[in-house]
């Protein structure tokens, strides 16, 4: 059977044990959001390589398209040509010729805009091809990251299973009625607090009220559970 004091002391032991237990937790979870963020760059590179290479798709089809209307215009510009070499009046050859005067204004813009096209596509495709080799590089860099953090988190699971293991040990060396107590206030919603506190220059290393005389006496003797008037803390003086 265990001394109070011999409890306490087993009680700050727990208490750290918790503690640290909680912090690496919280290290798992900071990991496993910085995880998520690498994974979210990731899919935003390649989210805006795949509105890139839409947009080269898109535009080269465009140029088709204006290829296409070229094509029709070059015919027409033909079939007026036929026409105005078959003119029977001067009014109707001003005509004709006015037609594909007009038609080749438009023919000489649109060759304009393809050949604008033509060395934007040529442009894009060789910043495709650029983008798409630094994508790979970056994926490379990142899942390796990724992978690194990932081993991290199984190490750091391993930790908290030794350490859940001494927890055990060290909860089986305390009495039932101090263990109670502890218990008591570490599951308290209200206790932002630790749940044992040791006491250092007379004062409560919790809540860093001074403690009554009293109080420290108290303590000191290991009678019973002394608890800190403003934060309700078990307190404990080595």
């Amino acid at each position: 059977m265990t001394t109070l004091k011999q409890d306490l002391e087993f009680l700050c032991k727990l208490q750290n044990y918790e503690i640290q237990i909680s912090n690496i937790e919280k290290e798992i979870y900071n990991i496993f959001s910085l995880i998520k963020e690498k994974n979210i760059q990731i899919n935003n590179k390649e989210k805006d390589f795949r509105i890139m290479k839409t947009n080269f798709l898109n535009l080269n089809l465009t140029k088709k398209e204006k290829e296409n209307e070229l094509y029709n215009k070059e015919k027409v510009i033909s079939k007026y040509s036929i026409e105005l070499n078959n003119a029977k009046s001067n009014d109707i050859y001003k005509k004709i010729q006015s037609k594909i005067k007009d038609l080749q204004h438009d023919k000489s813009n649109l060759e304009e805009v393809i050949l604008n096209m033509e060395y934007k596509l040529d442009y894009e495709s060789k910043t495709i091809k650029e983008t798409k080799n630094n994508i790979c590089k970056f994926k490379e860099i990142i899942n390796e990251e990724i992978k690194q953090l990932e081993k991290h988190i199984k190490f750091l699971k391993t930790e908290i299973l030794k350490v859940n293991e001494y927890i055990k040990n060290c909860r089986s060396n305390i009495s039932n009625t101090s263990l109670a107590e502890y218990d008591k206030r570490n599951n308290s919603k209200k206790n932002k607090r630790k749940s044992i506190c040791i006491v250092e220059r007379e004062s409560c290393s919790c809540c860093g009220i001074i403690l009554r005389p009293q109080i420290i006496n108290q303590i000191k003797k290991y009678n019973k559970i002394v608890f800190c008037d403003n934060c309700s803390c078990i307190l404990f003086k080595k």
